[in-house]
């Protein structure tokens, strides 16, 4: 018997396959390109491009062709473009999405995430202005390091 593959739409969800039509789950998309695979959930790629959500099997297809054309294309991304026209981040954003993602995370010690709150700070404070100053910076930072708070020089044990 042949593999079913459902041509890259399915639903996650206990409702049987002859319902999804009439189900109000969200459509799932997955397609196979480039030597990569690409799932995404519909509803958050038309959610993040402001669309209307897919509800019926003909609007997920037409979904789902738009989306395979896109990534064959290279021209695929689920929300809006960035910010910088040119796709390069200021140092500062790199810090603020640094401190959200790694230091300000559940689970992280307390003593840790001083220090590099810290750190981030006075490297915001320093003015970089290409990358032959990066000996100037990593001295700077140096000489910081010995002007630590003395909440953060305790015994991290």
């Amino acid at each position: 018997m042949p593999k079913r593959t459902n041509d890259g739409l399915k639903k996650r969800c206990a409702c049987g396959k002859r319902k999804w039509a009439k189900c109000p789950h969200p459509w799932q998309f997955s397609f196979h390109a480039h030597g990569h695979e690409h799932r995404y959930s519909l509803d958050a790629v038309a959610r993040a491009r402001g669309k209307p959500l897919p509800r019926s099997r003909t609007e997920a297809e037409t979904w789902r062709d738009l989306l395979r054309n896109e990534i064959r294309n290279n021209v695929f991304s689920i929300g809006p473009p960035p910010a910088a026209p040119d796709g390069r981040l200021a140092l500062g954003e790199v810090c603020d999405r640094y401190l959200k993602k790694h230091v300000q995370r559940e689970g992280r010690r307390e003593g840790g995430r001083e220090l590099m709150e810290f750190y981030l700070a006075a490297l915001r404070r320093s003015q970089v202005e290409s990358r032959k100053d990066s000996h100037t910076i990593r001295t700077r930072l140096q000489k910081t390091r010995r002007n630590r708070p003395p909440s953060l020089l305790r015994n991290r044990s």
